[in-house]
């Protein structure tokens, strides 16, 4: 199996969550990364700390909570519509830079191996 597969489908997936609810997905992968349950590739394994876990988990209770309440709901959006936007940018340039280490290691062993 290729190494940059998992990679790429964590990749892949957390950015789909994300786009779903941002907040959970970050709490959800750092739950996941501090109990042992995954690996999360590069940089990600800084989601285990707890008060990444904890300010994340908070921020999703107020937007849960917020989306029941209108003019709170819009404020709420205006403000995400301009983080969401970073936020894509910095995902997508994560998964290039996951995928160029991947493609460097994978080059490294080739030319081992010559």
């Amino acid at each position: 199996m290729n190494e940059w597969l998992p990679t790429l489908s964590l990749a892949l997936g957390s950015a789909w969550t994300s786009g779903i609810n941002l907040y959970a997905t970050v709490s959800v992968l750092g739950l996941l990364q501090k109990f042992g349950a995954t690996k999360l590739p590069g940089g990600l394994d800084a989601l285990d700390n707890w008060w990444i876990i904890g300010v994340a988990g908070v921020l999703y209770l107020i937007e849960f909570f917020a989306d029941k309440i209108p003019y709170v709901d819009s404020v709420w959006d205006v403000i995400h519509t301009f983080i969401r936007v970073r936020l894509w940018v910095h995902r997508f340039s994560l998964i290039v830079l996951l995928l160029e280490n991947e493609r460097s290691k994978r080059n490294s062993l080739l030319l081992e191996q010559l």
